[in-house]
């Protein structure tokens, strides 16, 4: 059983108490066949909450929990990701009917290449507004798992955690753009497991780590921030398009590239949704021409020029690490303390033009690559 997070505005509003009450009392698993959310609430209880304005039931992110929200604090944590500019843009005017009029401009530019039944399958059913909403990362809250922790219980309450982000959702299962979208990954997504980088999940990437490490070893780990809303589209597409022709023989050959690229180029382009009765369009802007012309060769060679270089001094603790690496960048050791978790230094760099090495942060130049 999940837990129950009851996120409010105020702890005290006389007005979301009653809902308290009875999720205090009453939770049960249900059978299979309903949503996760009516698998952990009473069936009888989701119903009287669904219609209640006031508050906003969502699954967790991950974990199985079931989140209970007041809807303006839900709106304010939506809005926070809608208004950041770079992604989000909202429109004014319904772009469907350019939509629909480029779909049948490429079916018809293609139309040699499309049997009868893919054309009606692309062109004949009733399309639907997509509607963007947002899962909460409970796992990535620090305030929430402190209330975890002190309350010890299946049913969790806090106030307005502000470190509460959420997981970004456009939910468009019969929008304008989502057959294509299908029909296009139905023709591309053999030549996934062809890349080198491609991993199909967390059991795979098992296999790609040794079963036994050192025990001086340092695991870490890197997270992306928005993976996908940070892919610029023209990027994304060059991508594509540089696998495709390395793949070719793996696609069916009917499928011209131009086809399965301006396909994709439509779905990213016209992937627009409605929040709160208002619509957006999501975008992601261009980089610079510097960044893009380096991303462009990395694609293309697969290799990338990197002038930066991590140098980890790992040891058990009191070996003298700290004082090791204060000898090499020149330092005294008269106040070396024991070091508290990782100290990371970035004052030895190195000029590319001659090889010559520079250390001390007085010196530090933007325009030479750090070494540290």
């Amino acid at each position: 059983m999940g837990k129950i997070f009851w996120i409010n505005v105020s702890t005290t509003s006389d007005q979301l108490k009653p809902h308290k009450r009875i999720r205090c009392q009453s939770i049960e698993i249900n059978k299979t066949g309903v949503s996760r959310i009516q698998q952990v609430l009473n069936r009888d209880i989701y119903e009287s909450l669904k219609d209640d304005d006031s508050i906003i039931i969502k699954e967790a992110d991950k974990g199985g929990a079931i989140i209970i929200m007041d809807t303006n604090f839900y709106k304010e944590k939506v809005m926070e990701q809608l208004n950041d500019e770079e992604y989000y843009k909202q429109i004014t005017n319904n772009p469907d009917k350019a939509t629909k009029k480029r779909l049948k401009k490429l079916i018809k530019d293609y139309d040699q290449c499309l049997t009868e039944k893919e054309i009606a399958y692309l062109c004949d059913f009733d399309p639907k507004e997509s509607n963007f909403y947002g899962l909460p990362k409970v796992h990535k809250s620090a305030q929430i798992q402190n209330t975890v922790r002190d309350q010890n219980n299946v049913y969790v309450e806090t106030f307005r955690p502000a470190d509460l982000k959420l997981r970004p959702i456009i939910a468009g299962p019969e929008s304008l753009t989502q057959r294509l979208s299908h029909f296009i990954d139905l023709i591309i997504k053999h030549i996934c497991p062809l890349i080198p980088s491609y991993i199909k999940d967390d059991m795979e990437f098992l296999n790609h780590i040794p079963a036994i490490v050192p025990e001086e070893t340092l695991l870490t780990s890197f997270d992306v921030t928005s993976l996908y809303t940070n892919i610029p589209h023209d990027l994304g597409i060059t991508a594509v398009k540089y696998w495709i022709e390395e793949k070719r023989d793996e696609i069916d050959s009917r499928f011209e590239t131009n086809f399965i690229l301006e396909a994709i180029k439509i779905v990213l382009e016209e992937n627009t949704f409605y929040f709160d009765g208002k619509k957006y369009r999501q975008i992601k802007e261009i980089p610079s021409g510097a960044e893009r012309k380096m991303y462009l060769e990395a694609i293309q060679s697969g290799t990338e020029v990197r002038q930066y270089v991590r140098i980890f001094v790992v040891g058990k603790h009191g070996v003298g690490k700290t004082s090791l690496v204060r000898r090499l960048l020149g330092k005294g050791l008269d106040d070396v303390e024991s070091t508290d978790g990782i100290d990371i230094d970035k004052t030895c760099q190195i000029r590319t033009s001659d090889g010559e090495w520079i250390v001390g942060e007085g010196e530090l130049n933007l325009n030479i690559p750090t070494c540290n």
